[in-house]
């Protein structure tokens, strides 16, 4: 296909992929709201936005690709290359700027903000303008800012967990990526896949921390720890992880549990919808009681009426309940390098019944080249995005190797392909059943072989 016919067919792509997306919008009764107005949608917490993504990663990987097509090399690497977003994002979270401008809907000057978050005017202004070049705030006149769409949903008192999202990537993920090049040159760090030896942790000792892991720095900084666990609810909504209450059939099982649950991100809203489920969270110990005390006072009729149980685990060393009928691990396999990932499935295969199923709900790495990609396509039922688009999306899948880099930051692991899971099920005697596109992640299924 020549180049002026790629053009044409990414044109064509970016206008169905909009039209689909837009109407994804309008579906819930009210048209898209303009993103300088600070305002909510039904669509910002929906939880079923299965469609809506699937339009919106074509429509973002077209528009990558056409840019980039048309553009001289030379700006597209100045602009990846000096691009600072986070580094501005990061003052906006950390000073909580969305919070102050949502006390002065109309706008607030510079002078007030500078005053409140103690930073000089002229260099909050610099700051201010390049968040709202890119649509994080508003300049209502010269030198006032206001809230728009985006800034509005990162006030950190939501129970939406995109603050504490935010606050977690711009803080513990960034700094290891400030630290990658470094790690990767150390004799030590460089070659190790264990979790002691990830960026972050080569980072950590340097601040005189002398512990082994993520979790155990966590375990030693509570008010991170305690915004992990938020940031964890802003995953759900980031990347439509509750997607999967409306794309599994989950009324044809009486018993979930939910391995790593955390506090129930995904189980609490799965109780809601589905009443008759019984479902058992485990996580580690010290996760646990958090987790009960925050069922207590969020959903305590589902511990009154027997429906929700929390046992601890290390599902390193041990086995989780047996005998229920799913088995559900989200974000989980991800954290851990391939041995330990191994034996966290063998584990999981130990307590399934033949009736069980494991259904694993991660981002999954595609394959670049279309070749494979057809492959995977005829032998799974997994389809690579339409040419000329990258078979994996390009930027429309750009987050899940953004969450691929950030397990490499944090703890020495990655994303996997489906070769990877299949290698891993394959190994613990468990068989592939079914591939559930979820459009951001993926979530395949497994049952005893």
């Amino acid at each position: 296909m020549s180049t002026n016919a790629d053009v044409e067919s990414l044109i064509s792509l970016i206008s169905s992929s909009a039209r689909v997306a837009a109407a994804e919008w309008q579906r819930t009764g009210t048209d898209v709201p303009p993103l300088s107005e600070a305002v909510t949608h039904p669509i910002d917490t929906a939880t079923d936005v299965v469609a809506l993504q699937q339009a919106l990663r074509t429509l973002e990987g077209a528009c990558e690709h056409l840019t980039t097509l048309l553009s001289p090399p030379g700006s597209v690497i100045f602009r990846r290359t000096f691009n600072p977003d986070t580094h501005l994002l990061r003052i906006a979270v950390e000073h909580k700027v969305p919070d102050i401008l949502a006390k002065h809907p109309n706008g607030l000057s510079l002078t007030e903000l500078s005053k409140i978050v103690n930073v000089p005017e002229l260099k909050l202004g610099q700051i201010m303008r390049g968040l709202a070049t890119r649509h994080v705030f508003v300049e209502v006149n010269t030198d006032i800012f206001a809230n728009n769409r985006l800034s509005h949903s990162i006030r950190s008192y939501l129970p939406n967990g995109l603050y504490a999202l935010a606050s977690r990537g711009l803080n513990e993920t960034q700094s290891a990526g400030s630290n990658l090049y470094e790690s990767l040159c150390d004799e030590s760090c460089g070659p190790s896949f264990e979790a002691k030896d990830s960026p972050f942790m080569h980072m950590a000792r340097k601040d005189g921390f002398e512990g082994n892991g993520v979790f155990g720095w966590l375990e030693a900084n509570p008010a991170r720890r305690e915004n992990y666990a938020i940031a964890m609810i802003g995953m759900g909504y980031s990347c439509g992880g509750l997607n999967v209450l409306h794309a599994f059939p989950w009324q044809n099982y009486t018993s979930v549990c939910d391995i790593g649950g955390s506090v129930g991100t995904v189980s609490m809203p799965l109780a809601r919808k589905y009443p008759h489920l019984r479902i058992t969270i485990q996580d580690r110990e010290e996760v646990t009681q958090h987790t009960i005390d925050h069922w207590a006072s969020n959903y305590p009729e589902a511990v009154a009426e027997n429906r929700a149980h929390f046992v601890p685990i290390d599902f390193l060393t041990g086995a989780p309940v047996e005998g229920c009928d799913l088995y559900y691990m989200r974000f989980i396999l991800h954290d851990w390098p391939q041995s330990d990932a191994q034996i966290i499935v063998n584990n999981v295969r130990k307590a399934m019944s033949p009736k069980s199923r494991l259904l694993i709900h991660d981002y999954m790495i595609t394959p670049l080249d279309r070749k494979s990609g057809l492959v995977e396509a005829r032998e799974h039922g997994i389809e690579p995005a339409p040419e000329p688009l990258l078979p994996n999306y390009g930027a429309g899948r750009a987050r899940a190797h953004c969450m691929d880099i950030g397990m490499l930051l944090q703890y020495n692991a990655k994303e996997r392909s489906l070769t990877e899971f299949l290698e891993l099920a394959t190994n613990a005697g468990l068989k592939f059943e079914k591939h559930w596109d979820l459009a951001e992640t993926s979530m395949l299924e497994f049952s005893i072989a």
